[in-house]
């Protein structure tokens, strides 16, 4: 059976125990129906729902071989690397795949772990001599990726 901690402020723990799995996700609102921003923790064996708190650790361990090499490539390069030049290190034929990685992808297992990308990864659209280029700069917490 899951348990569900119930986390207000960093003192007072509200643990609440021998509820199916559903009825858990229905106690907190995980129904899939609606979004919560509440900081609350369903365990069901080894994973872990709606968390609140960003885990660097479980998200870099979730992600496939690509994901990693993506942050891997983007901390190479504190002042940003250029769409085509990280496409093709990625092994990728088309800049615009980097989206489906980084949107799909990361986004999702982001979500997961309470990560915000913003905090790992930067991109931004520059104009040099008229061409357009996307960079993607590392953010504040990439160096939390291990």
């Amino acid at each position: 059976m899951p348990n569900v901690l119930i986390k207000r402020g960093a003192d007072e723990t509200i643990e609440v125990t021998d509820l199916t799995f559903k009825q858990v996700k229905e106690l907190v609102g995980l129904d899939g129906r609606r979004r919560t921003s509440r900081r609350i923790t369903v365990e069901d064996g080894a994973n872990v729902v709606g968390s609140g708190a960003a885990d660097y650790r479980k998200f870099f361990s979730s992600l496939s071989d690509k994901g990693k090499k993506f942050f891997e490539i983007v901390r190479q390069y504190p002042s940003g690397i250029e769409s085509k030049a990280l496409a093709n290190q990625l092994g990728f034929t088309n800049p615009n795949q980097i989206g489906g990685l980084a949107g799909g992808g990361l986004a999702k297992m982001a979500k997961n772990w309470g990560v915000k990308l913003s905090r790992l990864y930067t991109s931004e659209v520059r104009f040099t001599n008229g061409v357009r280029e996307r960079v993607f700069k590392p953010g504040k917490d990439v160096s939390q990726l291990q």
